[in-house]
């Protein structure tokens, strides 16, 4: 059974892995039709949601409890 700990540890380490940004400037492109680097805005800001993954956990944890009691 996943505990709080190791749900924490794993959405963290998906949200800032440096393949995410990755995958997403190559999909971007692709949809886009251009080159994107990763100075573009959406990853730019991207980066700075994956920099709060700890305290966005919190939170999503929270509402997670608070939906199921």
């Amino acid at each position: 059974m996943a505990t709080k700990a190791t749900g924490k540890a794993k959405y963290v380490s998906s949200v800032t892995d440096p393949l995410a940004v990755d995958k997403m400037t190559d999909k971007l492109s692709t949809y886009l039709g251009i080159s994107v680097s990763e100075s573009a805005g959406p990853i730019v800001n991207y980066k700075k949601f994956a920099a709060k993954a700890d305290d966005y956990f919190e939170k999503l944890f929270k509402n997670q409890q608070a939906a199921y009691k």
